[in-house]
């Protein structure tokens, strides 16, 4: 107005002034309106809950946080009498912070239904039950050896520990990640694809492992029209409501006279033995902590039909710590070579026997 005439001006308390200032203020309020509109109505733009719902017509749930779980094994001294491991104790890491409780498994041979417990024979001196972490998240994925405190009452049981570290918890997905998920989720939706496959299977179970075998049946041999899909959630032995799972989101994209099966994988123990030499200027307890974590952890990342590397094992050793000076002797389950896993097994990590020379 002013480049328009020069002579206009605007001082305090003039009827100029405050037209000007409340049409700014209302132009800044509509702005404001338009902004936020624009963010909820782009995926892109939403955040959170926003995002959420946008999705949500596309039925389209974000991956939740999943706890973690695993096997722990109860021990006791004295094994005379018959003793129990009922469902919901209570185990936990040596500082409290993180802490998970047994969960019924009807396919333990050990489990009694009618005492809701873990049942100890007598002259049995340990037993392994799995439990579940209180919290989902990461938080939960502990190293061998961390679950070392029994937190509730079990008469006749004085120890707990984990010999294989926890990998299945997951925490809450991201909304980066969400959007980078949807775009080949609505790609591929109802196409039939490996590619519907494989977000199908992913779509709410983040952390599962899984291997899409064409035209071959559960024991390997060809079937022509039948896809099978092995999975695991990182405990080896994945429950019944997640193989059904996976089922029904399958089926909602497989084609039209095209069968489908959905197994457990079938674990694929890899017993250990080594000789190390280590530089006695560091803890030895430590280091072989070190060692057998890193070899927790190099299984934990391995897919179903994926092969143990004999090399690779001798790798995560000298990686484990700079405090290994030589590694040798290496047994893979009494061989010196790779371990083959056929398309439904998973490798887990067995008995590791180290020894200092």
């Amino acid at each position: 107005m002013q480049a328009n005439n020069p002579n206009m001006q605007f001082p305090e308390g003039s009827v100029l002034l405050s037209i000007v200032e409340s049409n700014a203020g209302v132009a800044l309020w509509m702005q404001g309106i338009v902004s936020q509109v624009a963010a909820l109505t782009r995926a892109s733009s939403s955040t959170g809950s926003d995002l959420d719902s946008f999705y949500a017509q596309f039925n389209f749930p974000r991956n939740l946080a999943q706890f973690a779980s695993g096997q722990v094994v109860f021990s006791r001294i004295t094994a005379t009498n018959q003793a129990t491991v009922p469902v919901t104790s209570a185990v936990q890491t040596s500082a409290g912070d993180i802490q998970f409780y047994v969960y019924p498994d009807p396919t333990n041979i050990n489990f009694n239904p009618s005492l809701n417990a873990y049942v100890l024979a007598p002259s049995v001196v340990d037993i392994s039950v799995p439990v579940i972490a209180f919290l989902a998240g990461t938080s939960g994925n502990v190293s061998a050896g961390a679950i070392n405190q029994i937190s509730s009452n079990i008469p006749g049981i004085d120890s707990v520990n984990n010999p294989d570290a926890f990998t299945n918890g997951a925490d809450q997905e991201s909304d980066n990640d969400y959007r980078q998920r949807f775009i080949p989720y609505i790609n591929s939706l109802s196409l039939a694809t490996l590619l519907a496959y494989q977000t199908a299977i992913t779509n709410g179970t983040p952390s599962i492992f899984y291997n899409i075998a064409e035209n071959t049946n559960n024991i390997g041999n060809p079937q022509l029209g039948l896809n099978t899909i092995i999975i695991d959630d990182g405990s080896g032995s994945p429950p019944s409501s997640l193989i059904n799972s996976v089922y029904q989101k399958l089926n909602m994209t497989r084609a039209l006279g095209i069968q489908i099966g959905v197994y457990a994988v079938t674990v694929l123990t890899v017993n250990i033995a080594v000789t190390v030499s280590l530089n006695p200027l560091y803890d030895q307890p430590t280091l072989l902590t070190q060692i057998k974590n890193g070899l927790s952890a190099y299984f934990a990342s391995l897919q179903i039909a994926q092969s143990v590397i004999f090399t690779q094992i001798y790798q995560v050793i000298y990686n484990s710590s700079v405090g290994v000076i030589e590694a040798t002797g290496l047994l893979l389950n009494s061989a010196t070579s790779d371990i083959a896993c056929g398309f439904n097994q998973r490798a887990y990590v067995g008995a590791v026997n180290i020894i200092v020379s």
